[in-house]
């Protein structure tokens, strides 16, 4: 299974399509026993999403899933204080070892701090306190900064129908040519792949042409708007898994129906290459 999932909603409102808010503890719980049961075996969260990490612990997900998490943000107390986030957040997860630890915001590597941090999570590693380190980035150009600094073996970045960049640039090719585990996140655009045109916040008015060529795209193959997009991101060879956010078990459901392989698809043309709307930080959206 290809599937990893994501885990942001279970500790924060999350999503441009999200109208329930938060994923009630219940509702985690028949969520992380369909996703045991589908075959799904990562895990996504962060110390950034609330109280995600202390719920999954609370659960036991570790014991069930390989859980990737990443760090608290590089402030005014520095390396020491990610230091002690990070042992937090493996404390609240259950122990050790975690499988995955990311640098959450790829800039806090290259900084005056970058190399430091960078020598934390690679002691963590050698000490067995995670199997895999690495970075979440936005940009082929930060990331592969990043990777500079950091010897990693984990990467998360955005990849969609919509947000090609990484795919024609040559970087996830470049990923793979380094042996580096690649999860792509944002499969659904934060849900704006699957939104009716006709509902869409006013910000997105500018690229409604584009969504209604998108859900075009869909019907004159037959497929949903759900298949389409995972399609495209779980068919790239070099995406080792695809994380996606669910609110309900019935939606983990649907997507783990979805994740099979479509025929011999052309996505280029839906490429949008506008960071105003395939970046989800410089959205302006009231919700």
């Amino acid at each position: 299974m290809k599937i990893a999932l994501g885990t942001v909603q279970f500790g924060l409102d999350y999503g441009v399509s999200n109208a329930a808010g938060r994923v009630p503890a219940e509702e985690v719980t028949r969520i992380l026993d369909g996703a045991e049961t589908a075959g799904v075996r990562v895990l996504d969260t962060a110390r950034a999403y609330g109280g995600a990490e202390n719920l999954l612990g609370a659960m036991h997900a570790s014991e069930r899933f390989g859980i990737v998490t990443k760090t608290a943000p590089l402030g005014a107390g520095g390396v020491s204080d990610v230091a002690a986030h990070i042992e937090e957040s493996i404390a609240a997860l259950g122990g050790s070892p975690v499988y995955g630890l990311l640098v959450h915001s790829a800039s806090d590597l290259l900084g005056d701090q970058g190399a430091a941090l960078a020598a934390l999570l690679m002691r963590l590693r050698s000490e067995g306190t995670v199997t895999r380190i690495g970075v979440s980035a936005y940009t082929a150009e930060e990331l592969f900064a990043a990777l500079d600094v950091l010897d990693a073996d984990l990467v998360q970045v955005p990849v969609n129908v919509f947000d090609q960049r990484l795919v024609t640039s040559g970087a996830l090719a470049e990923l793979k040519k380094r042996q580096i585990e690649v999860h792509g996140r944002s499969a659904f655009l934060q849900g704006l792949l699957l939104m009716d045109p006709a509902s869409l916040p006013a910000y997105f008015a500018p690229i409604r042409d584009r969504i209604e060529q998108w859900r075009a795209f869909c019907d004159e193959r037959e497929v949903t708007p759900l298949a389409a997009a995972l399609g495209f991101v779980t068919g790239l060879c070099e995406v080792d898994q695809v994380v996606v956010g669910v609110e309900t078990a019935e939606q983990l459901a649907q997507v783990v129906a979805s994740a099979a392989s479509l025929p011999t698809t052309d996505f280029a043309p839906l490429a949008l290459n506008d960071p105003a709307y395939i970046d989800p930080s410089r959205w302006q959206v009231d919700r």
